[in-house]
């Protein structure tokens, strides 16, 4: 039996060991220091990755000696990575998905597949544009397939700039050196509420008419030129509850229930309106426009043209712009 674990991790360990030029170690060291920060045990570790204890040993011996430092300390029954190891693991977390990304995308290409293209959307976005953009980009003349990537509490842009995506629709004035945008359209933020609700007669949204409703959010941590710092700080208010929904149509199932109010971008809940389930009411005493922006990564364009940009803001115009 140990004859044949040992054939096997030597087998395995050939199999794992891709090799950096003008590195002293390969992908499978720092694969290994970054499953063992995760999990916390030379053993757990292993059976992550489907090793053996003692070729997991191996490994993070192997290192140590290639870079002549020590890379783990022993807590009691646990391990832990030294200050060394703990930079490797690092800069592993940080390439492993890059590469998982690159080899994906490097098959569909040698598959003779359409390019991708990672478009990343927030959590105020209702997607009411999406089978539009999704059939023009397949109508072009080099066709690109449209993956949605949802930002969930992080900036669509934020993942743009991480390598994550490769174009981002964000509703702010919010601009960065290193990518392109284009303007999409202005919309106005509007609070919604139930049908009986106070504000849905009137038609219009007070901060002190809410405060003691709960207040349906995407996140807790107010963004630049929302509602938090437009809306409620003039009027010296806070919603006594303040839920966070991290979810649109959940938020608008909450309010057609009676259980909240929230604020959100007309464009968003505006198909949701007809069924008389939720009322759009105005913000008052001053309104709230803010801009969508189409934001790019100066590669994607280089890789799939500068006219994209143009295409895709055109598309999705109609679906943001704010009704005369």
């Amino acid at each position: 039996m140990v004859c044949q674990d040992h054939t096997r991790d030597k087998l395995i360990l050939s199999a794992l060991s891709i090799n950096f030029p003008h590195m002293k170690i390969g992908w499978h060291h720092f694969t290994m220091l970054m499953t063992v920060r995760s999990t916390g045990s030379l053993s757990a570790a292993a059976r992550a990755l489907g090793l053996t204890q003692s070729a997991a040993t191996h490994q993070v011996k192997e290192a140590e000696r290639r870079l002549g430092i020590s890379l783990l300390t022993r807590r009691g029954r646990s391990v832990a990575l030294t200050p060394a190891g703990e930079i490797l693991a690092d800069a592993a977390a940080a390439c492993a998905p890059v590469l998982a990304e690159a080899e994906a995308r490097a098959q569909e290409l040698g598959h003779g597949d359409a390019p991708r293209l990672r478009l990343a959307v927030g959590l105020q976005d209702g997607l009411l544009w999406a089978g539009e953009v999704f059939a023009a980009l397949g109508r072009r003349a080099s066709p690109i397939r449209l993956d949605l990537i949802q930002a969930g509490k992080d900036a669509p842009v934020q993942l743009l700039r991480q390598g994550k995506a490769d174009a981002a629709i964000e509703l702010g004035d919010i601009a960065f050196a290193d990518l392109k945008r284009e303007l999409i359209a202005h919309d106005e933020l509007v609070g919604i509420v139930h049908p009986k609700h106070r504000c849905a007669v009137r038609g219009q949204m007070t901060a002190g008419e809410i405060v003691d409703d709960p207040y349906l959010a995407h996140a807790l941590t107010p963004q630049r030129g929302f509602e938090f710092e437009n809306f409620f700080r003039p009027a010296r208010q806070v919603p006594r509850y303040i839920a966070r929904i991290e979810s649109l149509a959940a938020i608008m199932a909450f309010v057609a229930a009676g259980s909240g109010v929230s604020i959100q971008p007309r464009s968003a809940i505006q198909e949701a309106l007809p069924a008389g389930k939720i009322v759009a009411v105005s913000l008052s005493p001053k309104p709230i426009h803010l801009p969508w922006y189409l934001h790019m990564h100066p590669m994607a364009l280089a890789t799939h043209g500068e006219q994209l940009m143009g295409e895709i803001a055109a598309a999705l115009r109609p679906h943001f712009r704010e009704e005369a």
